[in-house]
């Protein structure tokens, strides 16, 4: 049986193969929970959608709440002009598919360079080391 890898070629949306570097840099911030492969499956499968550009790529997902669906942008990096351009595609798609509105897991830095976003939350993560895995 071929690995994913293998499969790419065959399997990956347009776009992906140019701008995966580009994704990359905003893999190293799930800090190893998530890889190329576990995003390429997840568009695959459905669960996410890839917007790609020139130069930039997003990558979101659907996420259901008890009182409502929000579209989340979970991965994005590249040029500031073309995810601001993204967004406006993404906000568009979002509406047709029901959503309240738009949430972003990243940097703080999003809220101040997409007009309309406030930022309402902070994720801290503590992964523990291997004294604490089974605890």
């Amino acid at each position: 049986m071929s690995s994913l890898a293998d499969r790419t070629a065959e399997i990956a949306p347009p776009g992906w193969h140019r701008l995966l570097p580009v994704l990359r840099t905003a893999l190293v911030y799930t800090h190893g929970l998530v890889t190329e492969d576990d995003v390429l499956r997840m568009i695959n499968e459905g669960g996410a959608q890839f917007w790609p550009t020139s130069n930039s790529v997003a990558v979101t997902e659907l996420v259901v709440y008890p009182r409502g669906t929000m579209c989340r942008i979970w991965l994005g990096a590249g040029e500031l002009s073309e995810l601001r351009w993204i967004e406006g595609l993404i906000r568009a798609w979002a509406r047709r598919e029901g959503c309240m509105g738009i949430e972003i897991i990243g940097r703080e830095g999003w809220a101040r360079a997409l007009p309309g976003y406030i930022p309402v939350a902070t994720i801290a993560v503590h992964r523990f080391g291997a004294e604490e895995a089974g605890s």
